[in-house]
């Protein structure tokens, strides 16, 4: 008996085959995108399977999306997020650390696997024009803040 895995809608005969169908498919999706600071974000792809909250036999498929960058003193810097000279003091805080950014991630689930997949490539523009919003600006400067504030608590 031939054991089939699937993935992405595609039968494969190997789980091996399946596996590297999926690599390919978090690279083709892991892209880069540009703020309007210029800071470059990252956007990561996962999927996986959960059991269904509703039926006990069902299994669910789950794409999430999260874009995600880290920046440094200079980067903040040069995209205007602080200030060389008022912001001195926090820039000398933050030292050589590099601070992590994420935006909220989006989940997406459906009973078939394609279906979640198409629900997550159809939502990725507009998850991705969240970095055009006027807010952006703040929430990079109160991540850095927030960042800056833990490390000196917990140094």
């Amino acid at each position: 008996m031939v054991n089939l895995y699937r993935h992405i809608g595609i039968t494969h005969k190997s789980q091996l085959a399946a596996h590297q169908e999926a690599e390919r498919w978090a690279k083709a999706n892991g892209q880069l995108v540009v703020d309007r600071q210029g800071l470059s974000w990252k956007l990561k792809t996962k999927q996986w399977q959960e059991p269904s909250l509703e039926d006990a036999k069902a299994i669910l498929w789950l794409v999430s999306l999260q874009l995600t960058s880290e920046v440094d003193a200079a980067e903040l810097v040069r995209s205007q997020i602080f200030d060389h000279e008022t912001d001195a003091r926090l820039l000398l805080l933050l030292g050589e650390d590099l601070v992590p950014l994420a935006l909220r991630p989006l989940s997406f689930s459906a009973v078939k696997e394609i279906d979640a997949i198409q629900e997550a490539e159809a939502n990725i523009l507009p998850y991705c024009r969240r970095l055009d919003a006027a807010n952006i600006h703040e929430l990079k400067h109160q991540t850095v803040c927030r960042f800056i504030d833990n490390k000196m608590r917990f140094a």
